[in-house]
């Protein structure tokens, strides 16, 4: 899952600039992110839990065995080469541009694993959580090697798969709205057998 970056509001005037550089009228610099695992203690505890409870969800709707969350953060630093021959280093950011910010992937390589962006709030993740899990079912289906790499590759390929993922995730906004307020009333609970000497 990807969405289009503003042009106006760069991170900063030293960030890597994109492929275009400064955007047309001085708009301001299109920098292109790379993403790094990390762990899931740094994401905010509702919207782990509301990503974890929607992977549950979409492992019993999609009937999928393995489904397991990873998550990732975004910076402007360039990898160096030597960061690229990791392989979840490599499978997080190759095929990015620098038109669009990752919140979402899932990788033919390893399809039982949906990487999530750590910075989203907890109705997003869980939406992203669906779509990608939907991309999971797909490469089940269609037993396809590997996604479309590009839109254009989307659309000349007859068989596209994001146009099916966007749709099941917003028929899933009920559901998630649903899994957030459990996931906030959850972690507004105090933990049992704290305190108490």
């Amino acid at each position: 899952m990807t969405l289009r970056r503003p042009l106006n509001n760069p991170p900063d005037e030293s960030a890597a600039q994109g492929p275009a550089g400064w955007a047309a009228g001085g708009r301001g610099v299109l920098a292109r992110e790379y993403y790094r695992p990390c762990d899931s203690a740094s994401v905010p505890a509702v919207t782990r839990r509301a990503a974890e409870l929607m992977c549950r969800y979409v492992r019993t709707d999609l009937r999928l065995r393995q489904l397991r969350l990873q998550w990732f953060e975004a910076s402007y630093r360039p990898l160096p080469m030597e960061e690229w021959a990791h392989r979840e280093l490599f499978l997080l950011n190759a095929g990015v541009d620098a038109w669009h910010q990752v919140r979402g992937r899932v990788s033919p390589l390893a399809p039982q694993v949906i990487w999530i962006r750590a910075d989203l709030s907890p109705y997003r993740a869980a939406l992203v959580v669906a779509e990608e899990g939907r991309h999971v079912w797909q490469l089940r289906q269609t037993k396809r090697k590997a996604p479309p790499q590009s839109r254009a590759d989307e659309r000349r390929n007859p068989r596209a798969m994001e146009p099916d993922a966007h749709a099941y995730a917003r028929s899933q906004r009920t559901t998630a709205r649903r899994l957030v307020k459990q996931a906030r009333t959850a972690c507004m609970q105090p933990a049992r057998g704290r305190g108490r000497s």
